[in-house]
This record gives C-alpha cells, structure tokens and sequence, in this order.
C-alpha cells in the first residue's frame, strides 16, 4: 500500500497513524478493567458473616489475589487463590481464619468483628475472550480485573453524629474547619478519612492526645496543609478543586472517659469499654474563575498565549516531520501489537 504525497497527503498520514496508535492503545487498555464489589448483607453487624460478592469478574479465573489496607497507609495480603494449584489458597499475613474464597473468587468473613473494618481491594487474572495470538500454544492472552470496597462493621456501641463545614461553600484559595459535634473533650484517638471515586475510604491524618508526633499525616498530596486541632476538627489551608469529596472522622472514646454534654445523659457502663462516634460531611470546593484579579486572570491568560503558542509549534515539527513519524508509528504498533515484545 502506497502512502498519498504533498501537503494534503501529509495531512491524512497524520490522521490515519494517530488513528492505528490509539487503536494499539485502546486495545492493551481493554485487558485492565475495573470491577464492582457487593456486600451482601450491605450493612453487616458485629458478630455477622459477610460476603465481599465479586460482580463482573472473567468467565474463566485463573489466580485471584485479596488484600486489605492498614490504617497506617499500608496494604496487607489476606489470602491468593489459584484453582489449578493445590492447595487452592495460600493464607497471607492479614489472614484471620475467618476467611475462605469462592470458586468466583468472592470472599467471605465469618463472625464480624470492629477490626474487621476498612478497605478491601481484589486482583483477578482471568482468561481473556478476545481475538489475539496466543503468547505461547494453546494459551490465550490473561485479563486483569481490579475492584475494591469499604467493609463498614456496625457495632451496638457506635454513635453517629454531625459534621460541621466552615464555611460551608469555601472557594477556592481558601480555609475550611471540618467540626465534628457532639462528642466527649477527651479521646483516644482521632482519624480523619476521604472518600474514593470506588467508595474506599484513604486515612489522611490522625490525632492522639498527648502524643508529641501529632498530628500524623498519611496524606502525601497534602503537603502540609491538613492540620488536627484539640476538639479532633480538621482545618485545610489553601483549598483546591480536588479537595471537594466526602470526609469521614472516627472518634475512640473510653466509657470511663465520657463526660456529659449539653441535652444529652451518660449512661453508667463497665470501666475501660471503648465507643466510636463517626460522622461525615461532604465538602464541595468552588472554582474561582480565571478573571478573578485575586487568582491572577492576567498571569493565567498569559500561560494560556504561551501555552498556545507552543502547541503551534510542536504541531508544525510535526507535520514537518510527517514521514518519520509514520515510519516509527508503524513500527511502535507492530511491537504493542505482537505479544511477547514487552516481555
């Protein structure tokens, strides 16, 4: 096939190679796909059993890989499973005993407990349908499969409260203070989560009374603009866009250490038995626009030129160096598209 000559011809080689790249592209993105997980029941109580119901997965599983997030950030194995191995399953080291996987590769908690609560997060290697070469005979090319949710574990001693934004609707640039209401002046511990786009919940920062590290943040995008007062209320300096979401706070209180608050009584119970008080707010932060003069609309406006100016640039090399590109689109297509180059 012979490629069209001049200017014009330049113009549809750019088009139809752009066209076999995003292909390629298009084509090793379709092996990743992101799955649902279902609890059922969908609000189990302490003592409960609960299953973590795969909805999605590959008709044919090949492994299948369960893990759990630590509150200190961390990512903990429970268990691998691998239905043409024996054993089947290979317990890791947040495995309790209280685990077992399905042949979909859903998994099950028997006689819930608080500390079962948090983020759990599956990897599915299955065989794919797709019509490509085998990377070897008689073996089909693998897909991926990823999914995750928040294991919420009810409790008889658990008190939901409000959450307080001030002020409710900041802009961006701004401060905001997340207060949570209604809680004891002394506590244990205080931790403070966001809410994912899947429902995980990610620990950003906690604070423990009369400890000289706090407070300690696990937020690595905050950099330094998350802060934990005494009264467990969560201030953020310089709000961005991207800090609009649903914030989470979970507060520890011994029962020997609750004190009355106002229009509310004390129950007496057995010294030392821990209460959480949780709650959550939504905080949406508001753009500020560009011919704002406080957010530097002619600065911005002035990038924008710029930025312009060397998208012009570039798109002239390119046509300039139409030819060459091609000959390197075909060949970076032909080496994405033949299994076993990225080996």
């Amino acid at each position: 096939m012979e490629l069209p000559k001049g200017r014009r011809g330049s113009h549809m080689v750019m088009i139809l190679s752009a066209g076999i790249i995003l292909s390629c592209v298009l084509q090793l993105g379709a092996a990743q796909r992101r799955i649902s997980i279902i609890l059922e029941p969908p609000k189990p109580q302490e003592g409960q059993d609960v299953t973590l119901s795969v909805q999605g997965g590959p008709q044919q599983l090949k492994l299948c890989e369960w893990s759990r997030d630590i509150r200190k950030g961390g990512l903990e194995t429970i268990l691998e499973y691998n239905p043409n191995k024996s054993p089947q399953q290979r317990n890791g080291t947040a495995f309790s005993g209280r685990e077992t996987v399905r042949a979909d590769c859903s998994l099950r908690i028997t006689k819930l407990r608080q500390s079962d609560e948090g983020n759990y997060s599956v990897i599915i290697e299955g065989a794919s349908t797709r019509q490509q070469p085998p990377q070897k005979p008689d073996q089909e090319p693998d897909e991926f499969f990823e999914g995750s949710v928040y294991l919420q574990v009810s409790v008889s001693n658990q008190i939901t409260i409000t959450v307080l934004s001030t002020p409710q609707q900041p802009n961006e640039g701004q401060q905001v203070t997340l207060t949570p209401q209604g809680i004891p002046k002394k506590f244990e511990l205080c931790e403070w989560f966001k809410q994912g786009a899947f429902g995980n919940l990610r620990p950003i920062t906690s604070y423990k009374p009369n400890d000289q590290q706090n407070p300690q943040s696990t937020d690595p995008g905050s950099k330094g603009r998350l802060s934990v007062r005494e009264d467990c209320s969560l201030h953020i300096t310089q709000l961005t866009t991207s800090d609009s979401g649903t914030y989470i706070v979970q507060i520890q209180v011994l029962s020997d250490r609750q004190q009355q608050q106002p229009g509310q009584e004390t129950r007496p119970q057995e010294p030392g038995v821990p209460r959480e008080y949780r709650g959550q707010v939504e905080l949406q932060v508001k753009a500020v626009s560009s011919k704002d003069p406080q957010k530097g609309g002619h600065n911005h406006s002035a990038g924008l030129n710029y930025s312009a100016g060397v998208i012009a640039g570039a798109l002239l090399g390119v046509f300039a160096w139409t030819d060459t590109l091609t000959s390197l689109f075909y060949g970076l297509c032909a080496t994405l598209s033949w299994p076993g180059r990225l080996l």
